[in-house]
């Protein structure tokens, strides 16, 4: 596994998006960024209760697809021009190869497809008006990829992984978060530990300094609340944590810490469920 698979979704995402992938790829032994614009198929459109498209509707819907997809091309051949005049050495044959993708599938296909030949997936945290596309991909990403999936926030431009917080518990999704991310855990600055449930961090965490638990009893907002309270005070650039779901999936999680990191956190997130 030597890429990172990048998934875009607005075009005002793509800058920050790419520079937090580059940015995390060499300490991760990354030597390919794989970025993707799945183009949503007709028939995923509409419900199966809704009366059936016409070609014309197709084509319409097609045409809106390739426009959105190229625009988000625009923004990445933007940003490798931009790079390559600051570092001419930073992309392919040199560097990074840059590998686009814009097929007509689902985002979950997409990811299902392309996440066993990469070792992370960064895309953005959701959006209230995120599409069904989007929120599917988002899930897909998460819960069914197996692998970490590195959230950032939208103008984020300020480094990755230098400064990180791990929220720990004693679990296996965390376990998990906690060994994808140990090439950036071993070159950080700085590691914090907040340990969320009374068990000993693993042993292997170097450096970590142990922070005030949150309240065991509390809510979930208030956990989350008391994580990203953390980091803010320990000025960290990456938040680690292990995903969780309770009961069913459904498309938007709700009620779980998870959720709410996912719509407040402020700083780049790294999640494995």
């Amino acid at each position: 596994m030597t890429g990172l698979l990048i998934l875009l979704n607005r075009p005002d995402q793509v800058a920050a998006l790419l520079d937090a992938a580059r940015d995390v790829a060499g300490r991760l032994a990354v030597r390919r960024l794989d970025v993707a614009a799945a183009r949503e198929p007709p028939d995923d459109t509409i419900l199966p209760t809704e009366e059936i498209l016409t070609e014309a509707d197709r084509a319409r819907i097609r045409a809106a697809q390739r426009a959105w997809a190229g625009a988000l091309h625009r923004q990445v051949v933007a940003w490798a021009d931009a790079l390559r005049a600051r570092d001419p050495a930073a992309l392919a044959p040199d560097g990074l190869a840059l590998n686009w993708l814009d097929p007509e599938m689902s985002a979950a296909r997409l990811i299902m497809l392309h996440a066993a030949d990469d070792t992370a997936i960064v895309t953005g945290f959701p959006h209230p008006h995120d599409g069904d596309q989007a929120r599917r991909g988002l899930h897909a990403a998460l819960f069914d990829s197996r692998r970490p999936v590195l959230l950032v926030p939208e103008g984020w431009h300020a480094g990755v992984g230098r400064r990180i917080l791990l929220a720990w518990t004693d679990m296996p999704a965390c376990h998990r978060a906690v060994a994808a991310a140990r090439p950036l855990i071993a070159q950080a600055e700085q590691v914090a530990v907040l340990d969320r449930d009374g068990s000993a961090p693993p042993a292997n965490v170097p450096g970590g300094r142990i922070l005030p638990s949150p309240p065991p009893d509390g809510s979930a907002a208030e956990q989350a609340d008391a994580i990203l309270a953390a980091a803010g005070a320990a000025a960290s650039d990456l938040l680690v944590i292990g995903g969780y779901t309770h009961g069913v999936l459904h498309d938007r999680l709700r009620g779980s810490v998870t959720d709410q990191i996912l719509a407040h956190a402020a700083i780049p997130t790294w999640i494995q469920h």
